[in-house]
């Protein structure tokens, strides 16, 4: 059975970090695929400007998949809410060695594990709480980000 999706305009609640461009695009189609028309899924890269990946998703969505760098430059700018988000994906968790992604990491989902809970569509509070998880999806998943994973939702 079909679910409807809430009114648009709404934030995610659903983050898919990807690696790279292709993998967030890639993402984005297999899960659409999947689910059809029940959850709106939208992708979010550098290559296009940050102006036209936020109108991508003005129209609201449930499920936003995008590049660490990108994801950073839409929330350092205000331009995305994740307050709504209940779960997060890490793919290719190997790709993440580097410093400067756990930097980013920390700047996007960090604010997602340390609000007090997740909203709904009206701003209130869901009935879950503050319960929030987080996959991290790899062949060698860094250490930082384990220890990271764990902290957040543990």
């Amino acid at each position: 059975k079909k679910q409807k999706s809430l009114k648009a305009g709404r934030a995610p609640r659903v983050l898919v970090i990807a690696s790279a461009k292709d993998s967030a695009v890639q993402i984005r189609d297999d899960i659409s695929l999947l689910l059809g028309e029940q959850l709106i899924v939208k992708a979010v890269f550098v290559g296009p400007s940050v102006q036209k990946n936020q109108k991508v998703i003005a129209g609201g969505l449930d499920v936003l998949v995008g590049t660490p760098e990108r994801l950073s430059e839409l929330v350092s700018a205000d331009l995305v809410s994740l307050k709504r988000v209940r779960s997060v994906v890490v793919d290719a968790a190997e790709q993440f060695v580097a410093k400067s992604f756990r930097d980013t990491f920390n700047s996007v989902i960090g604010p997602i594990f340390q609000s007090k809970s997740a909203e709904d569509s009206t701003g209130d509070a869901t009935e879950e709480g503050n319960k929030r998880q987080i996959v991290v999806l790899g062949q060698d998943i860094p250490k930082w980000l384990k220890n990271y994973a764990t902290s957040q939702v543990g």
